[in-house]
């Protein structure tokens, strides 16, 4: 299946122009099902995808699990604290060997699939078999769980199905320098807040990579305070997008948590957004980052899951489950106004009278990630590797 399938060579050289030349992907992109099984080939078997934060594996010998695309994943701390990613499915009969977060059995040092009580250590290795000594030629040494690749940047776990993909961090060298104040890393984890949606992920990742809506969507939650017509949209040298969105007459924003140690003071003046593609989005505030987690299940289904990251200081306030709630209900307005807003696009995409549309200079950060869906689309026929290199 190619791309030309879905979209014409003109519709892909106009999304290549530069900014004020260019247009958009067309709408059949956003609903059709065999194209959103095509980007789960180009895109996300062959991208780095975000399934977790390091501090859910701080204990050695923990796991948690994902389902991303209909592959079940099993991420590992190991004895020694490495982590690691394997196939969440067991090489005897397919079942599905852990389910949600956990630790491996202290004594055996193993987690056993729930169908034949087959073992696997914290290191993929399959070590015991019950009752499987009278069958020939079988080696259970070889049967170990197919691994999937992991990095780690910021403290956040991606994990890649193809073997050969370069790391991740070694294309955000850029976004690093910029995060850097604050020590990401080290913050605490918790989560936020939970949302079904039933539009397309590319409406989703979009909506918030500019700005350019809040001027009528938020135009009393947002607008006021953090005028879309002073935000900065940075040129990138990677798979992301990253803009500023400073206040209003470079007033320090407010924040319900304390602000970070040692920011430079633009840190507080204004608010960053950070984009991954094809799965990660970050809105950080001098005293927090709000961490977008995507749990896709369809071409027009997935649950969009808020986490907040703050410094362990904050964390350990004794007011912090409070700040924290009235953080939640803050952000319930802004995420009512943009699913409204994003309800209307899914029903718009599927008009048999919907138009490409041609993008405003302050979506300049929507038509980057779209150029880069186009060089996803585009790459060489393969198929991906589903063991990874150590």
């Amino acid at each position: 299946m190619t791309l030309h399938r879905f979209i014409t060579q003109q519709q892909i050289e106009n999304v290549r122009q530069p900014l004020p030349e260019a247009s958009y992907l067309p709408p059949r992109l956003y609903h059709d099902p065999e194209f959103y099984d095509f980007e789960i080939e180009k895109v996300f078997m062959r991208n780095w995808l975000p399934v977790g934060h390091v501090s859910e594996l701080a204990e050695p010998n923990s796991y948690v699990t994902r389902d991303m695309f209909n592959e079940p994943i099993l991420i590992t701390s190991n004895g020694e604290g490495r982590i690691q990613a394997f196939s969440n499915v067991c090489r005897h009969r397919t079942a599905r060997i852990a389910q949600g977060s956990g630790k491996f059995d202290e004594r055996t040092r193993m987690i056993n699939c729930p169908y034949h009580g087959w073992g696997y250590s914290a290191d993929g290795e399959l070590v015991s078999t019950p009752q499987m000594h009278k069958t020939a030629n079988f080696d259970k040494h070889k049967c170990g769980l197919p691994k999937i690749a992991v990095d780690i940047w910021q403290g956040f776990i991606f994990v890649n199905f193809d073997g050969n993909a370069k790391p991740l961090s070694e294309q955000l060298a850029t976004l690093d320098r910029v995060l850097e104040p604050f020590n990401i890393p080290a913050m605490h984890c918790s989560e936020f807040a939970q949302y079904p949606v039933n539009w397309n992920w590319k409406v989703s990742l979009e909506n918030f990579t500019e700005g350019y809506h809040q001027v009528s969507v938020h135009a009393n939650s947002i607008e006021p305070y953090i005028p879309a017509k002073l935000q900065r949209y940075d040129d990138v040298d990677g798979p992301y997008n990253l803009f500023w969105m400073p206040s209003i007459n470079k007033q320090p924003l407010f924040s319900l948590v304390p602000p970070c140690e040692g920011l430079p003071p633009e840190y507080h003046e204004s608010m960053i957004v950070v984009n991954v593609f094809p799965l990660f989005h970050l809105i950080i505030d001098a005293g927090a980052v709000i961490w977008l987690d995507w749990e896709p299940r369809g071409v027009t289904d997935h649950d969009l899951r808020w986490r907040l990251l703050v410094p362990q200081s904050t964390a350990q306030m004794p007011d912090f489950a409070v700040r924290k709630l009235a953080l939640v209900e803050l952000m319930k307005e802004v995420w009512a106004e943009d699913s409204l807003s994003c309800s209307g696009v899914n029903a718009g995409v599927r008009s048999r009278l919907a138009a490409v549309g041609r993008p405003c200079f302050m979506e300049k950060s929507v038509l980057q990630f779209q150029q880069w869906l186009l060089d996803q689309y585009l790459h060489e026929e393969q198929q991906p590797g589903l063991i990874a290199k150590d």
